[in-house]
């Protein structure tokens, strides 16, 4: 049998931290810190499979906490959720660029999606064939679109691929006829910039819809 998941709950206030491990303990086994280097050292004692992060915390806050977290080597595959009051853009965007799974608001806590959320970040890898994300999905029809964008020259098949390579291959002699058109298709074509979208952006808000 399987042993049980661990959760590391970093969490400053005591009667919320109290509240979350009372939704975990019958499932996960369960740490607490009150604040992140607290965390950080109890972390590489016992590694968590997932660790639950406040946002505001006196010394280091939540952002500062999950950036060492995520230097350090033992932490590649842990999950991290974090945890506000604050649903601001501002913050959300921090969070994603410093590395959480998943973010939960404070203010509209609820038991039933708390869990869910959690069940699913500790969900164990299904064998192959593997079926993506929504968010997955949607960020591989992002980059695909970026590349989409570009200029359809810029894009060629294997066959094309491999005859380009042949033909290059041959030695050639140039003549300064066709130095002068190379040199003024290059001119030309740098011109010409594509304006691919920017996928960042994109990606920040497919990320945001689906922690609405």
């Amino acid at each position: 049998m399987q042993g049980r998941s661990r959760i590391l709950v970093i969490e400053d206030d005591p009667i919320f931290r109290s509240l979350v491990v009372s939704f975990l303990r019958k499932d996960y086994l369960v740490a607490v810190a009150a604040d992140g280097k607290t965390g950080l050292d109890k972390a590489i004692i016992h590694r968590p499979d997932l660790v639950i992060i406040d946002f505001q915390m006196p010394g280091w806050d939540g952002i500062t906490t999950l950036v060492e977290f995520r230097r350090h080597p033992n932490f590649s595959s842990t999950k991290f959720v974090m945890l506000t009051s604050d649903a601001s853009k501002e913050t959300v965007v921090s969070a994603i660029h410093a590395g959480t799974d998943d973010y939960i608001i404070k203010t509209t806590f609820k038991k039933d999606l708390f869990i869910a959320k959690i069940h699913k970040l500790l969900a164990p890898v299904v064998a192959k064939p593997v079926i993506l994300s929504s968010y997955q999905q949607k960020t591989q029809n992002l980059k695909y679109a970026e590349i989409s964008s570009l200029p359809k020259n810029t894009v060629s098949d294997s066959h094309t691929i491999s005859k380009s390579v042949a033909v290059a291959s041959r030695p050639t002699r140039a003549t300064k006829s066709d130095s002068t058109d190379h040199n003024t298709a290059l001119t030309s074509n740098s011109n010409a910039k594509p304006q691919a979208p920017n996928v960042e952006e994109m990606e920040i808000e497919l990320m945001m819809d689906e922690w609405d």
